[in-house]
Protein backbone atom coordinates (compact mmCIF):
# COMPACT_ATOMS: atom_id res chain seq x y z
CA UNK A 1 0.00 0.00 0.00
CA UNK A 2 2.83 2.40 0.91
CA UNK A 3 4.54 1.82 -2.45
CA UNK A 4 1.27 2.44 -4.30
CA UNK A 5 0.78 5.77 -2.50
CA UNK A 6 4.34 6.87 -3.30
CA UNK A 7 3.85 5.83 -6.92
CA UNK A 8 0.65 7.88 -7.08
CA UNK A 9 2.34 10.90 -5.54
CA UNK A 10 5.17 10.68 -8.04
CA UNK A 11 2.71 10.45 -10.90
CA UNK A 12 1.16 13.77 -9.98
CA UNK A 13 4.45 15.44 -9.01
CA UNK A 14 3.14 15.73 -5.45
CA UNK A 15 6.13 14.08 -3.85
CA UNK A 16 8.49 16.50 -5.55
CA UNK A 17 6.31 19.44 -4.54
CA UNK A 18 6.32 18.21 -0.94
CA UNK A 19 10.12 18.08 -0.99
CA UNK A 20 10.30 21.61 -2.36
CA UNK A 21 7.85 22.90 0.27
CA UNK A 22 9.85 21.33 3.07
CA UNK A 23 13.07 22.78 1.72
CA UNK A 24 11.71 26.30 1.20
CA UNK A 25 9.12 26.61 3.98
CA UNK A 26 10.91 29.63 5.42
CA UNK A 27 11.73 31.13 2.01
CA UNK A 28 8.37 31.94 0.37
CA UNK A 29 9.83 33.95 -2.53
CA UNK A 30 12.32 31.21 -3.34
CA UNK A 31 9.54 28.65 -3.06
CA UNK A 32 7.35 30.49 -5.57
CA UNK A 33 10.28 30.83 -7.94
CA UNK A 34 11.21 27.15 -7.73
CA UNK A 35 7.57 26.14 -8.11
CA UNK A 36 7.26 28.29 -11.23
CA UNK A 37 10.48 26.89 -12.68
CA UNK A 38 9.40 23.32 -11.98
CA UNK A 39 6.12 23.60 -13.89
CA UNK A 40 7.20 26.24 -16.45
CA UNK A 41 10.85 25.46 -17.13
CA UNK A 42 11.33 27.66 -20.23
CA UNK A 43 14.39 27.33 -22.48
CA UNK A 44 18.07 27.38 -21.56
CA UNK A 45 20.93 28.34 -23.85
CA UNK A 46 24.27 26.58 -23.48
CA UNK A 47 27.70 27.96 -24.45
CA UNK A 48 30.49 25.74 -25.64
CA UNK A 49 33.82 26.98 -26.96
CA UNK A 50 36.10 24.09 -27.84
CA UNK A 51 35.69 20.35 -28.39
CA UNK A 52 39.22 19.21 -27.91
CA UNK A 53 41.71 17.53 -25.55
CA UNK A 54 44.21 20.35 -24.91
CA UNK A 55 47.73 20.40 -23.59
CA UNK A 56 46.73 23.39 -21.50
CA UNK A 57 43.34 24.95 -20.87
CA UNK A 58 43.87 27.98 -18.63
CA UNK A 59 40.31 29.29 -19.14
CA UNK A 60 38.67 25.82 -18.77
CA UNK A 61 36.86 26.13 -22.10
CA UNK A 62 37.60 22.70 -23.59
CA UNK A 63 35.18 19.77 -23.53
CA UNK A 64 36.49 16.40 -24.70
CA UNK A 65 34.74 14.84 -27.74
CA UNK A 66 33.71 11.90 -25.56
CA UNK A 67 32.02 14.07 -22.92
CA UNK A 68 30.49 16.29 -25.61
CA UNK A 69 28.79 13.37 -27.33
CA UNK A 70 27.43 12.00 -24.06
CA UNK A 71 26.10 15.44 -23.14
CA UNK A 72 24.34 15.76 -26.50
CA UNK A 73 22.79 12.31 -26.25
CA UNK A 74 21.38 13.18 -22.84
CA UNK A 75 19.94 16.47 -24.11
CA UNK A 76 18.44 14.84 -27.19
CA UNK A 77 16.72 12.18 -25.10
CA UNK A 78 15.32 14.45 -22.40
CA UNK A 79 14.74 17.89 -23.96
CA UNK A 80 13.76 19.59 -27.19
CA UNK A 81 16.84 21.00 -28.93
CA UNK A 82 15.79 24.06 -30.91
CA UNK A 83 17.15 26.12 -33.76
CA UNK A 84 17.40 29.80 -32.95
CA UNK A 85 14.93 30.78 -35.68
CA UNK A 86 12.25 28.97 -33.68
CA UNK A 87 13.37 30.78 -30.52
CA UNK A 88 13.07 34.11 -32.35
CA UNK A 89 9.52 33.22 -33.38
CA UNK A 90 8.52 32.33 -29.81
CA UNK A 91 10.08 35.44 -28.30
CA UNK A 92 8.41 37.74 -30.82
CA UNK A 93 5.09 36.17 -29.85
CA UNK A 94 5.97 36.51 -26.12
CA UNK A 95 5.63 32.75 -25.75
CA UNK A 96 7.73 30.30 -23.75
CA UNK A 97 9.00 27.02 -25.12
CA UNK A 98 9.00 24.51 -22.27
CA UNK A 99 12.10 22.37 -21.66
CA UNK A 100 13.85 23.79 -24.71
CA UNK A 101 17.61 23.74 -25.28
CA UNK A 102 19.60 26.04 -27.56
CA UNK A 103 23.24 25.03 -28.15
CA UNK A 104 25.79 27.70 -29.08
CA UNK A 105 29.53 27.92 -29.62
CA UNK A 106 31.60 31.07 -29.19
CA UNK A 107 34.82 32.19 -30.94
CA UNK A 108 35.01 29.81 -33.93
CA UNK A 109 37.95 27.49 -33.31
CA UNK A 110 39.14 25.00 -35.93
CA UNK A 111 38.39 22.13 -33.54
CA UNK A 112 34.68 22.95 -33.93
CA UNK A 113 34.96 21.70 -37.50
CA UNK A 114 37.33 18.82 -36.80
CA UNK A 115 35.67 17.30 -33.72
CA UNK A 116 32.27 18.88 -32.99
CA UNK A 117 30.86 19.02 -36.53
CA UNK A 118 30.97 15.25 -37.25
CA UNK A 119 29.23 14.49 -33.94
CA UNK A 120 26.54 17.11 -34.52
CA UNK A 121 25.81 15.82 -38.03
CA UNK A 122 25.72 12.21 -36.91
CA UNK A 123 23.32 12.98 -34.04
CA UNK A 124 21.33 15.49 -36.14
CA UNK A 125 21.60 18.24 -33.53
CA UNK A 126 21.36 21.94 -34.47
CA UNK A 127 23.81 24.51 -33.09
CA UNK A 128 24.80 28.11 -33.73
CA UNK A 129 28.51 28.98 -33.93
CA UNK A 130 29.42 32.60 -33.21
CA UNK A 131 32.63 33.44 -35.05
CA UNK A 132 35.27 36.13 -34.61
CA UNK A 133 36.38 37.10 -38.10
CA UNK A 134 39.84 38.58 -37.51
CA UNK A 135 41.77 35.30 -37.75
CA UNK A 136 39.73 33.53 -40.44
CA UNK A 137 42.16 31.94 -42.93
CA UNK A 138 45.13 32.92 -40.74
CA UNK A 139 47.51 30.42 -39.17
CA UNK A 140 47.53 32.31 -35.90
CA UNK A 141 46.22 31.76 -32.40
CA UNK A 142 43.92 34.17 -30.57
CA UNK A 143 45.63 36.56 -28.18
CA UNK A 144 44.61 34.61 -25.07
CA UNK A 145 46.44 31.52 -26.35
CA UNK A 146 49.46 33.60 -27.27
CA UNK A 147 49.46 34.68 -23.64
CA UNK A 148 49.37 31.00 -22.66
CA UNK A 149 52.38 30.34 -24.90
CA UNK A 150 54.35 33.00 -23.07
CA UNK A 151 53.49 32.10 -19.48
CA UNK A 152 52.58 28.40 -19.46
CA UNK A 153 54.56 26.75 -22.26
CA UNK A 154 57.90 28.36 -21.48
CA UNK A 155 60.09 26.95 -18.70
CA UNK A 156 62.77 29.65 -18.79
CA UNK A 157 61.00 32.92 -18.15
CA UNK A 158 62.95 35.87 -16.70
CA UNK A 159 62.18 36.25 -13.00
CA UNK A 160 60.81 39.77 -13.37
CA UNK A 161 58.56 41.52 -15.88
CA UNK A 162 58.63 45.30 -16.17
CA UNK A 163 57.18 47.46 -18.94
CA UNK A 164 55.48 50.80 -19.50
CA UNK A 165 52.14 50.99 -21.28
CA UNK A 166 49.87 54.01 -21.76
CA UNK A 167 52.13 56.04 -19.49
CA UNK A 168 51.87 53.54 -16.62
CA UNK A 169 54.64 51.26 -15.39
CA UNK A 170 53.79 47.61 -14.71
CA UNK A 171 55.98 45.33 -12.62
CA UNK A 172 55.34 41.60 -12.08
CA UNK A 173 57.11 38.82 -10.23
CA UNK A 174 57.62 35.74 -12.43
CA UNK A 175 59.96 33.71 -10.24
CA UNK A 176 57.85 30.55 -9.94
CA UNK A 177 54.49 29.00 -10.80
CA UNK A 178 52.21 30.90 -8.43
CA UNK A 179 53.33 34.45 -9.31
CA UNK A 180 53.47 33.44 -12.99
CA UNK A 181 49.82 32.37 -12.82
CA UNK A 182 48.90 35.62 -11.04
CA UNK A 183 50.76 37.61 -13.70
CA UNK A 184 48.93 35.75 -16.47
CA UNK A 185 45.56 36.48 -14.87
CA UNK A 186 46.29 40.18 -14.34
CA UNK A 187 47.57 40.62 -17.88
CA UNK A 188 44.58 38.76 -19.28
CA UNK A 189 42.28 41.32 -17.61
CA UNK A 190 44.43 44.21 -18.82
CA UNK A 191 44.68 43.04 -22.43
CA UNK A 192 41.02 42.15 -22.94
CA UNK A 193 40.02 45.74 -22.18
CA UNK A 194 42.21 47.19 -24.97
CA UNK A 195 41.46 47.83 -28.61
CA UNK A 196 43.28 45.71 -31.21
CA UNK A 197 46.22 48.08 -31.71
CA UNK A 198 47.01 48.37 -28.00
CA UNK A 199 46.37 44.68 -27.38
CA UNK A 200 48.85 43.70 -30.08
CA UNK A 201 51.34 46.18 -28.64
CA UNK A 202 51.27 44.48 -25.21
CA UNK A 203 51.51 41.00 -26.72
CA UNK A 204 54.57 42.08 -28.75
CA UNK A 205 56.22 43.46 -25.59
CA UNK A 206 55.60 40.16 -23.79
CA UNK A 207 56.96 37.96 -26.60
CA UNK A 208 60.08 40.13 -26.79
CA UNK A 209 60.55 39.99 -23.00
CA UNK A 210 60.05 36.23 -22.73
CA UNK A 211 62.20 35.17 -25.67
CA UNK A 212 59.36 32.87 -26.77
CA UNK A 213 58.87 32.36 -30.51
CA UNK A 214 55.22 32.74 -31.53
CA UNK A 215 53.76 29.48 -32.90
CA UNK A 216 50.35 28.08 -33.80
CA UNK A 217 49.44 24.74 -32.25
CA UNK A 218 47.20 22.32 -34.15
CA UNK A 219 43.49 23.19 -33.87
CA UNK A 220 44.25 26.43 -31.99
CA UNK A 221 43.71 28.53 -35.10
CA UNK A 222 40.35 29.95 -36.15
CA UNK A 223 38.08 28.33 -38.70
CA UNK A 224 38.96 28.79 -42.37
CA UNK A 225 36.58 30.12 -45.02
CA UNK A 226 36.33 26.63 -46.49
CA UNK A 227 35.46 25.06 -43.12
CA UNK A 228 32.89 27.77 -42.40
CA UNK A 229 31.21 27.17 -45.76
CA UNK A 230 31.09 23.41 -45.28
CA UNK A 231 29.47 23.80 -41.87
CA UNK A 232 27.14 26.58 -42.99
CA UNK A 233 25.85 24.33 -45.78
CA UNK A 234 24.76 21.78 -43.20
CA UNK A 235 21.13 22.03 -42.10
CA UNK A 236 22.30 21.66 -38.50
CA UNK A 237 24.77 24.57 -38.35
CA UNK A 238 23.95 28.28 -38.18
CA UNK A 239 26.80 30.80 -38.24
CA UNK A 240 26.55 33.99 -36.18
CA UNK A 241 28.81 36.95 -35.46
CA UNK A 242 31.05 37.38 -32.41
CA UNK A 243 32.71 40.66 -33.53
CA UNK A 244 35.96 40.97 -35.46
CA UNK A 245 38.52 40.76 -32.68
CA UNK A 246 36.78 39.60 -29.49
CA UNK A 247 37.06 42.87 -27.59
CA UNK A 248 35.30 43.90 -24.41
CA UNK A 249 32.88 46.20 -26.24
CA UNK A 250 32.09 48.48 -23.28
CA UNK A 251 35.75 49.58 -23.28
CA UNK A 252 35.61 50.76 -26.89
CA UNK A 253 34.36 54.00 -28.38
CA UNK A 254 31.05 54.07 -30.24
CA UNK A 255 32.81 54.05 -33.62
CA UNK A 256 35.10 51.17 -32.57
CA UNK A 257 32.11 49.17 -31.40
CA UNK A 258 30.25 49.91 -34.63
CA UNK A 259 33.15 48.62 -36.69
CA UNK A 260 33.54 45.46 -34.59
CA UNK A 261 29.82 44.62 -34.72
CA UNK A 262 28.92 45.63 -38.27
CA UNK A 263 32.08 44.65 -40.14
CA UNK A 264 32.14 41.15 -38.68
CA UNK A 265 28.62 40.65 -40.05
CA UNK A 266 29.62 41.92 -43.50
CA UNK A 267 32.72 39.72 -43.58
CA UNK A 268 30.76 36.59 -42.69
CA UNK A 269 28.03 37.38 -45.20
CA UNK A 270 30.66 37.79 -47.91
CA UNK A 271 32.33 34.46 -47.03
CA UNK A 272 29.08 32.50 -46.72
CA UNK A 273 26.90 34.35 -49.22
CA UNK A 274 23.98 34.38 -46.78
CA UNK A 275 22.50 36.73 -44.21
CA UNK A 276 23.86 36.71 -40.65
CA UNK A 277 21.09 37.44 -38.16
CA UNK A 278 22.48 36.33 -34.77
CA UNK A 279 25.13 37.84 -32.51
CA UNK A 280 26.84 37.04 -29.23
CA UNK A 281 28.72 39.54 -27.04
CA UNK A 282 32.41 38.81 -26.36
CA UNK A 283 32.80 37.87 -22.69
CA UNK A 284 29.09 38.68 -22.42
CA UNK A 285 28.64 39.88 -18.86
CA UNK A 286 26.51 42.97 -18.25
CA UNK A 287 29.61 45.11 -17.77
CA UNK A 288 31.15 43.89 -21.06
CA UNK A 289 28.69 45.84 -23.23
CA UNK A 290 26.58 48.97 -22.83
CA UNK A 291 23.62 50.96 -24.17
CA UNK A 292 25.56 51.95 -27.28
CA UNK A 293 26.40 48.29 -27.95
CA UNK A 294 22.74 47.30 -27.71
CA UNK A 295 21.73 50.08 -30.08
CA UNK A 296 24.22 48.95 -32.74
CA UNK A 297 23.30 45.27 -32.32
CA UNK A 298 19.55 45.99 -32.63
CA UNK A 299 20.21 47.78 -35.92
CA UNK A 300 22.03 44.80 -37.38
CA UNK A 301 20.74 41.54 -35.89
CA UNK A 302 17.48 39.80 -34.97
CA UNK A 303 18.75 38.14 -31.78
CA UNK A 304 21.75 38.43 -29.43
CA UNK A 305 23.16 36.33 -26.60
CA UNK A 306 24.99 37.36 -23.42
CA UNK A 307 26.91 35.31 -20.88
CA UNK A 308 25.13 35.45 -17.54
CA UNK A 309 22.87 32.75 -16.08
CA UNK A 310 19.14 32.69 -16.66
CA UNK A 311 16.25 30.85 -18.29
CA UNK A 312 14.75 32.25 -21.49
CA UNK A 313 11.00 32.90 -21.25
CA UNK A 314 8.43 34.81 -23.25
CA UNK A 315 9.31 38.18 -21.70
CA UNK A 316 13.09 37.79 -22.05
CA UNK A 317 14.94 40.56 -23.90
CA UNK A 318 15.73 39.11 -27.33
CA UNK A 319 18.95 41.17 -27.42
CA UNK A 320 20.24 40.11 -23.98
CA UNK A 321 19.48 36.42 -23.76
CA UNK A 322 21.18 34.59 -20.88
CA UNK A 323 23.36 31.53 -21.36
CA UNK A 324 25.04 28.88 -19.24
CA UNK A 325 28.71 28.02 -19.79
CA UNK A 326 29.42 24.30 -20.16
CA UNK A 327 32.61 22.88 -18.70
CA UNK A 328 34.21 19.49 -19.28
CA UNK A 329 31.67 17.73 -17.05
CA UNK A 330 31.11 13.99 -17.11
CA UNK A 331 27.55 12.93 -17.80
CA UNK A 332 26.52 12.65 -14.15
CA UNK A 333 27.61 16.20 -13.33
CA UNK A 334 26.20 17.50 -16.62
CA UNK A 335 22.78 15.95 -15.94
CA UNK A 336 22.71 17.52 -12.50
CA UNK A 337 23.79 20.92 -13.83
CA UNK A 338 21.08 21.02 -16.51
CA UNK A 339 18.38 20.24 -13.95
CA UNK A 340 19.76 22.92 -11.63
CA UNK A 341 19.79 25.49 -14.43
CA UNK A 342 16.11 24.93 -15.11
CA UNK A 343 15.13 24.92 -11.45
CA UNK A 344 17.17 27.77 -9.99
CA UNK A 345 16.80 30.56 -12.56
Amino acid sequence: MKNKIISLLKKFHLLKIAEIICYTIFLPITFIKILRNYFFPGTIVLIYHRIFIPGIDSQLLCVTPENFEKQLLYLKKNYKILKIDKLIKYLKEKRTFRKGIIITFDDGYADNYEFAFPILERLKIPVTIFVCTDNIDKDEEMWSHQLEQIFYLNKNLPTKLSFTFNGKKYVFNTQNNRPIKNTYNELHELIKSQNKKKRDEIIAILFNWSGVTKTTKKYYRSLSSSELNKMSNSKYIEIGSHTISHHCLSKLSYDEQKEEIEESKKQLEKILNKKIFAFSYPFGRKRDYNFETLKIVKNNYQIAFSNFPGVVRGKSNIYELPRFLVRNWDINIFRKKIKEFFLKY
